[in-house]
């Protein structure tokens, strides 16, 4: 909002809602003013029921951007508890940094109440705190100028919602290799995908160790600290402490959870989310983006040329680094579901044993249940020296015996890295039984010059004289919309 002499309309309230079978949260009493003492624009609300409640603001009917929504802080962008009695909730703008040098006719606030099985499309978690998750309506949206920012690399993990509940598509591919058979998935929950691998400082934070071969080779830390994590296994992710290696542990195997000590059970413990590694066949859903294999993620045909755009392969070496490792994580184009890095760059472990023909298995895969059944693993996507082919989305890195017995989980390669997911719904991301709708309630302030309003005024003395009457009357800074229809100068 532009700071200058100017009158600020406070218009009423109006309230839509969205229901698709049961109440859904529902905000109320929602009130918008101007805090002249901190500079801000203030939306205050109640709840009725637990939600996560996000904002965003529009200057003449257009989204004032993504930037600018980023700078709304207190009860938004979380989970809210509900109100009672006459207790409010409120959420703080700081327009003056977020739109300086801007002015408009008529600003709206859009505040959404989500419920939490139906979360928006972003998650983030900050692991360098206790219980610290938010949510954004769009990657735009983030604080901190957005993934462009290398907090999101190491000190936060940023999450995409993956709609996979409920459709149908098609995995493997056919003249290719023999693992790939095809067949079709409906995969039976919603989840979010970390947007990029884990990288080695998001696992020097949780897990104060250093594994990662490329780190060594291109520079220390922080120059190989937002690259993928590498040389780490399965057991360190899932099954051991994070620093051992040794054999698979029975009591954490899946469907168990993991081991206190492991990477998953300090993120677990830490964000107070129930993370893990994605399915083989959430992996796959994720990374082609429902896409058949004549495509790649991003909708484009299949082959070399355009798989060097989406990751680091064989023959895609950046000037300056090495052949032999790793690029930053977000180096390349994302794909069609907002993830970087599916292709290339490194191995990703998956959740499953290895089957080679997951047809057989007893639900013949259509549900792309995860396989328990077997000693070796799964790994997918490819490395960064890796031919096109072998980072297809459903090429299957078979880790079986008669690859020798590191393969079972414990094989720590200096080109296997993982991403991290967490289930919505049925033991996932369900904090509370709430109806899965959502309702929007929007509010408006209009902003004119001072001048305008004179124009449109017959007696501008009268009018000058009315606002400055009413502004002598304030004792306190806030106005709420309770006054709707005042004239304010803003000084």
């Amino acid at each position: 909002m532009k700071r200058k002499d100017g009158i600020l309309i406070l218009a009423g309230v109006l309230v839509a809602g969205v229901v698709t079978g049961s109440p859904p949260p529902c905000i109320s009493d929602v009130q918008i003013g101007l805090d002249e003492t901190n500079r801000t624009v203030n939306v205050t609300y109640t709840l009725d029921r637990e939600a996560i409640v996000t904002v965003e603001f529009e200057a003449d009917g257009e989204p004032v951007g993504g930037y600018a929504d980023s700078f709304a802080n207190g009860d938004v962008n979380r989970v809210v508890p509900a109100t009672d009695g006459s207790e409010r909730r409120i959420i703080r703008w700081a327009s003056d940094t977020a739109w300086r040098g801007h002015s408009a006719t008529a600003l709206s606030a859009h505040v959404t109440a989500w419920d939490t099985l139906t979360p928006p499309d972003v998650m983030v978690v900050d692991i360098t705190c206790s219980n610290s998750v938010r949510y954004y309506v769009s990657t735009n949206t983030l604080p901190e100028g957005g993934l462009t920012n290398d907090i999101y690399r190491m000190q936060k993990l940023v999450l995409k919602k993956i709609a996979a509940k409920g459709v149908t598509w098609q995995s493997g591919s056919s003249g290719y290799n023999a693992n790939e058979v095809v067949h079709n998935v409906t995969l039976t929950n919603d989840y979010y995908m970390a947007v990029f691998p884990f990288t080695q400082w998001q696992w020097k934070f949780l897990a104060p160790t250093t594994p990662s071969y490329c780190a060594w080779q291109t520079g220390a830390m922080p120059t190989g600290g937002t690259r993928p994590v590498e040389n780490v296994s399965y057991v360190m992710i899932r099954e051991a402490k994070y620093d051992n290696s040794s054999a698979e542990d029975p009591d954490y195997q899946y469907p168990n959870n993991p081991h206190p000590k492991s990477l998953l059970g300090i993120l677990r413990r830490e964000s107070q989310l129930p993370f893990d590694l994605p399915s083989e066949m959430e992996w796959e859903y994720a990374a082609n983006c429902g896409y058949d294999y004549t495509k790649l993620g991003d909708g484009s045909a299949a082959n070399e040329t355009n798989m060097k755009k989406l990751g680091r392969i064989a023959s895609t070496f950046t000037t300056g680094i090495p052949n032999t490792a790793t690029a930053v994580v977000g180096c390349y184009k994302p794909n069609a579901f907002g993830l970087y890095d599916m292709n290339g760059n490194v191995w990703e472990w998956c959740l499953d044993r290895y089957v080679a023909d997951r047809t057989t298995m007893t639900d013949g895969d259509a549900h792309g249940a995860v396989n328990t059944t077997g000693s070796g693993r799964v790994a997918r996507g490819g490395r960064y020296s890796s031919p096109w082919k072998n980072a297809r989305s459903q090429y299957r890195w078979a880790m079986t015996d008669s690859k020798g017995p590191t393969y079972r989980g414990n094989n720590n390669s200096d080109t296997l890295g993982f991403r991290v997911s967490v289930h919505i719904g049925e033991g996932g991301l369900t904090p509370t039984e709430l109806s899965k709708s959502t309702v929007v309630s929007a509010n408006s302030i209009a902003l004119q010059t001072a001048e305008d309003v004179v124009a449109q005024e017959s007696n501008a003395d009268a009018l000058e004289m009315r606002v400055r009457t009413w502004l002598d009357s304030m004792s306190i800074p806030f106005r709420s919309d309770a006054l709707a229809g005042t004239i304010i100068f803003i000084k």
